[in-house]
């Protein structure tokens, strides 16, 4: 997959000619489809569409479209988990063990939101022994730690290590401690509030009823051409870890 970065220093009084500068930088990017947005003192001064939201039927994108937000979205899971904190309903330096039952002792809610835990990857348990035909949630996951219980892979707080372990046990953490579901928090706390009328914690049903959702795409040398993200077994986690939350899922 491709990426690449443009920084733009633009005022407000932007003029004609600086729309077109921007429009073919990005149009020049022959790899790209996206959506560019600028903003000055929260007053959008440029948006525009670029490229494909789907390459095999040519479908062009639009300003409308709704994207993936992948691992962008435990910034919403640490919000939540803030917001709690502001409420006296946890405190960072908790231990997990209060709220959620894992076979790991002395990680805090603290050591979670800092990838700090040492906590081993939940995916992988999950890719060797779960039944694929059903669909996991936090709860299995978290059933599934428990049974096989791998080895931490370092102390709490000995060093830095990114972890989607640490982020859907927040989810599950902000769930119990707030007595309400993950995404209903979300919805009430975050989307409603900020005006977010797009944006949501979609179930595998959900996307594929979105007309405007915008699949990923990967580009295969073999066939010099960009193919669906979801066609690929490397992808299908996204299926069967499909209501899992905290790690991902909005967008």
């Amino acid at each position: 997959m491709k990426y690449f970065l443009i920084l733009f220093l633009i005022t407000s009084s932007q003029t004609f000619s600086q729309q077109q500068e921007i429009d073919s930088l990005f149009a020049a990017q022959k790899d790209f489809s996206g959506v560019a947005l600028i903003a000055d003192k929260g007053k959008i001064i440029y948006e525009k569409a670029f490229g494909n939201r789907e390459f095999e039927n040519q479908i062009f994108l639009q300003t409308s479209d709704i994207f993936e937000l992948a691992s962008v979205s435990k910034q919403f899971t640490s919000m939540i988990i803030m917001m709690l904190k502001e409420k006296g309903k946890l405190n960072y330096d908790d231990s997990v063990s209060k709220y959620l039952e894992i076979p790991y002792k002395g990680i805090t809610i603290r050591n979670l939101l800092t990838h700090t835990s040492g906590l081993p990857d939940y995916q992988d348990i999950m890719d060797k022994y779960w039944d694929k035909s059903k669909v996991a949630g936090n709860p299995d996951c978290i059933e599934y730690l428990n049974k096989y219980a791998p080895p931490k892979r370092f102390e709490p707080g000995e060093k830095y290590e990114y972890s989607n372990t640490g982020y859907l046990l927040l989810a599950s953490i902000a769930q119990k401690a707030s007595g309400k579901d993950f995404i209903e928090l979300c919805h009430k706390w975050i989307f409603k509030k900020l005006k977010m009328k797009s944006t949501d914690v979609r179930t595998l049903e959900q996307k594929k009823a979105t007309k405007n959702f915008a699949i990923g795409h990967i580009y295969v040398e073999e066939r010099s051409k960009w193919v669906r993200a979801d066609s690929f077994p490397s992808s299908n986690y996204t299926i069967w870890l499909g209501n899992r939350k905290g790690p991902g899922r909005i967008s």
